[in-house]
């Protein structure tokens, strides 16, 4: 803290705080070893360390998806005439998405992180937010018990009331 009321720069600062370990009676045996600078040495000696056990298999990793998708690259950029064929790619584009999302939402997706919610962030969005919504809403809001009876004949016709609940619902909902 002085050395920035005094406006001491770097090396005075430095040399003030070498002084101090030199001369205290119980750091001036770890003199060598206490300080900024000796600090500075350790932590970037750590780093080292640690990108030197993590880069092979980062690299290895980075290799891996260069050329999966470098695979995918290919084929998008193959020209597809035909609307079937068109349809096909868009579809299977679409599937591949859609169960990917499902391997995230039940947590069976292989390359998750750990560092992510996904699953639990869904939960608390259906349960807090959408269940809270939908609790609020009145479904019966603009129907009257006659529109609902006069619905219940028109959706009727000829067959039995009771097999068309379903089709009734539907009705309804959508209105």
């Amino acid at each position: 803290m002085q050395d920035v009321s005094k406006n001491w720069n770097i090396q005075e600062a430095f040399a003030t705080e070498e002084s101090f370990f030199i001369e205290h009676p119980v750091y001036s045996k770890l003199a060598n070893h206490c300080g900024i600078p000796q600090l500075a040495k350790k932590l970037n000696q750590i780093l080292e360390l640690h990108i030197r056990n993590v880069h092979p298999g980062l690299k290895a990793k980075l290799n891996y998806h260069m050329v999966t998708l470098a695979g995918e690259l290919q084929a998008y950029r193959k020209v597809i005439d035909s609307k079937e064929e068109q349809r096909e790619v868009l579809l299977n584009i679409l599937d591949r998405y859609c169960q990917d999302f499902c391997a995230m939402i039940d947590g069976s997706n292989q390359n998750m992180s750990t560092r992510q919610l996904y699953d639990s962030r869904i939960h608390y969005v259906f349960e807090s937010i959408f269940g809270t919504t939908l609790e609020e809403l009145d479904p019966c809001e603009n129907l009257a018990d006659e529109n609902i009876q006069k619905t219940i004949r028109n959706v009727t016709g000829i067959k039995p009331a009771s097999l068309l609940f379903t089709v009734l619902f539907e009705v309804l909902a959508r209105k």
